[in-house]
């Protein structure tokens, strides 16, 4: 769905993020098991885990407000 109003052009994020991003999950949790097999650090760190939810809150909320978000408001 995409919403034409004063505010612009806005789109919802999906609602089935799971069947959008299937494959994203799969490498994911393919990477993950590979780490543990080879006792190996993931790419990916906790902190970049905790940086892109804020991210995506911010996204979330300045979609739902209209206003920009400041990621430090996160």
């Amino acid at each position: 769905m995409t919403i034409f109003d004063d505010k612009g052009v806005r789109r919802p994020c999906s609602e089935h993020f799971p069947e959008r991003f299937k494959q994203a999950f799969i490498n994911e949790l393919t990477e993950f098991a590979r780490c543990i097999r080879e006792g190996d650090k993931p790419d990916v760190t906790a902190n970049d885990g905790l940086e892109s939810t804020k991210i995506a809150l911010a996204c979330t909320r300045s979609f739902e407000t209209g206003e920009l978000v400041a990621l430090e408001d996160e």
